[in-house]
């Protein structure tokens, strides 16, 4: 029970830093990275509602990719060094599709106009907040040692 727990609460503190990032860039006015509401507005198709949507959301994907990053490192047996080094790597690569789906597929169609415009900022804001992401959550998982029994 404690490794869903420890999971699951990884995974959510993981989220909270990544989104406040991305908060403080977006209410500092340096970029368009308010992801919970664009991510509930692509739900609600109106501003109403989307930051409660988008931000339930928003943490259950952080939960879930959190199981992935988890199962990966589980596969593995690395040193904190390690899988802190792993974590902003899978961040990284996490970071270039979200980024890369924003400017080529989301942005273009979104439903709410203030997120219909995406260029390199917002790709890269997202770039280093997947990275925090998976940094805060290497060192979630080297803090508690939790990991996945995988079959053999």
């Amino acid at each position: 029970m404690n490794t869903i727990i420890d999971s699951i609460m990884s995974g959510v503190v993981a989220t909270v830093v990544m989104t406040l990032f991305l908060w403080l860039l977006h209410y500092t006015g340096m970029v368009n990275a308010d992801m919970p509401r664009a991510i509930g507005g692509i739900f609600t198709r109106s501003s109403d509602n989307a930051l409660v949507v988008g931000t339930v959301l928003h943490f259950i994907a952080g939960i879930v990719f959190g199981f992935v990053y988890i199962a990966i490192w589980s596969l593995f047996d690395l040193d904190t060094t390690l899988l802190l080094f792993t974590g902003a790597i899978l961040g990284a690569g996490h970071g270039l599709v979200v980024s890369f789906a924003l400017i080529i597929f989301i942005a273009e169609r979104h439903p709410l106009e203030q997120f219909q415009s995406a260029g390199f900022e917002v790709a890269v804001a997202h770039l280093v907040a997947h990275v925090i992401y998976g940094i805060v959550l290497a060192a979630m998982v080297a803090s508690t040692g939790v990991s996945i029994p995988l079959p053999t």
